[in-house]
């Protein structure tokens, strides 16, 4: 007979920012175009920082504009590409067509100090750049007391 063992969901939670801290104590010094630590993993694309925002560079050269979805939901930025190729084909007599579907999506977990409501992103020349600006940083002074 097994024994049921009670366990609070806290545990995993526990389990899992120790491997995230793990995992950013590893790779956080890490500077490469493949890794950036304060906004995500991005294999084929660039981020750029300065004091007031975040630039992201992404090369989609098969791509219209029209092919490309950018959302934006929460701390979640997805990237989201559709393209349908068609070809036709006539010889003796016959008629062949096929329809060939190209399809990606990137997700990168935003950092909490953005404007998410101010994401701008433009294509140019099969680069897409989506500008992430940053939350002012506000102080507040405090009083001390006698």
């Amino acid at each position: 007979m097994l024994n049921r063992i009670e366990w609070e969901r806290s545990e995993f939670s526990t389990l899992r920012a120790q491997m995230e801290e793990l995992f950013d104590s590893f790779f956080g010094d890490l500077t490469s175009r493949y890794f950036i630590p304060a906004v995500g993993t991005f294999a084929d694309g660039q981020v750029f920082e300065n004091e007031r925002e975040f630039i992201l560079v992404i090369a989609f050269p098969d791509m219209d504009k029209d092919d490309i979805e950018v959302t934006v939901q929460g701390n979640n930025l997805t990237v989201k590409t559709l393209k349908a190729e068609d070809y036709e084909h006539d010889s003796e007599g016959a008629s062949h067509r096929k329809v060939i579907k190209k399809t990606s999506v990137r997700n990168v977990r935003l950092p909490d100090d953005l404007q998410t409501d101010r994401i701008e992103a433009s294509f140019v020349d099969g680069m897409l750049k989506i500008i992430l600006p940053k939350k002012e940083r506000t102080f507040q002074r405090v009083t001390v007391k006698p």
